[in-house]
């Protein structure tokens, strides 16, 4: 077994142009669980582009079960982007062993801005939440979010996923030839199924 480590700070292009957005690539394992039958067993942790209460509630809505944050926090704790984070040289002291660059991060009020800044984040989603009508967060779903797409037109979040990776429904990918899946799934499907038999 293989492990690739990428240091995406020096290699924007990986990172800019390998793999899926990470709202397509959500949907696409809440689908790929639903139609293996397996969705209840696993929690989709997301992470990416979450910053405020509405960026929690549609990432919910594509699928995740729990969603991390780290910029917006690393915000909050003071950080200005200076780019030193792997060098020990953070002069905001928060990404540093340096005693003397971290001696100008005050836990005691650092702390307390960090705190605010969750319960607000929290609060603002639990806001949005119930304006759609909802007592919890896993009610809300793609349908539930509506987005412009051109500057004239506007398609719920379902719609616009939906054109790309539609939502399987339970049990869809282990159907005898497949069905009701799309062709693109079934490829991604069986390729899957390829590779954990020459891992095996």
């Amino acid at each position: 077994k293989h492990l690739l480590l990428c240091d995406s700070l020096r290699s924007s292009q990986f990172q800019d142009s390998m793999g899926m957005p990470m709202a397509e690539g959500l949907r696409l394992v809440d689908s790929m669980l639903k139609g293996a039958d397996v969705r209840d067993r696993v929690k989709l942790i997301a992470a990416g582009k979450v910053y405020n209460g509405f960026s929690l509630v549609r990432t919910i809505a594509n699928g995740a079960d729990i969603c991390n944050a780290a910029r917006a926090f690393m915000f909050s704790l003071g950080c200005i982007q200076a780019l030193k984070c792997n060098s020990n040289t953070c002069p905001t002291g928060i990404t540093t062993q340096n005693k003397a660059l971290s001696a100008g991060l005050d836990s005691s009020i650092k702390s307390v801005r960090v705190s605010n800044f969750h319960a607000a984040t929290v609060l603002s989603a639990s806001e949005i939440v119930a304006a759609m009508g909802y007592t919890n967060p896993r009610h809300v779903s793609g349908k539930d979010l509506w987005k412009r797409e051109n500057g004239i037109h506007v398609s719920t979040y379902e719609d616009m996923h939906h054109r790309y990776i539609p939502s399987l429904k339970g049990g869809e990918l282990l159907a005898e030839g497949m069905p009701m899946v799309p062709e693109k799934m079934k490829e991604w499907w069986t390729s899957g199924y390829e590779l954990m038999k020459r891992m095996n």
